[in-house]
């Protein structure tokens, strides 16, 4: 059969197949539709991902983080780490290095730092806007 009718119009389903559809339904939509409110369209949105959400999943994540911290006993664990012994040896290793290694490290480190204020900067002129 011929679908190219005047009142008819073609269609594609889900499968591939064409189905005709009426012109009258399509303008009796169209109708419908122009009178709908806006206001009560409008009226039934709400936002799918609110603040009240992001904030108690951070406050849930917190308590979790600090439950699981005060359990496993960090505080004690760091209490038990050898600072002295550990910046000692990395102090007989840094003098172990080349003279040109030292002064690249040197200049990555202060280079980072500039870096590191500008970007504190920056971030602190955009959170007074």
């Amino acid at each position: 059969s011929s679908l190219s009718c005047s009142h008819q119009r073609r269609r594609r389903t889900r499968q591939g197949s064409i189905t005709a559809v009426p012109r009258a339904s399509m303008a009796f939509r169209m109708i419908a539709l122009a009178f709908v409110p806006p206001a009560l369209v409008a009226a039934d949105m709400k936002p799918l991902i609110t603040t009240d959400l992001f904030y108690a999943t951070s406050d849930l994540l917190t308590g979790a983080f600090n439950h699981a911290w005060t359990l496993s006993c960090v505080d004690g664990l760091l209490a038990q780490v050898p600072v002295a012994e550990i910046k000692k040896t990395i102090s007989v290793q840094m003098k172990q290095l080349p003279p040109d290694v030292t002064k690249t490290l040197e200049t990555v480190s202060v280079e980072a730092s500039t870096k590191s204020v500008q970007l504190k900067a920056l971030a602190l002129e955009f959170m007074d806007v």
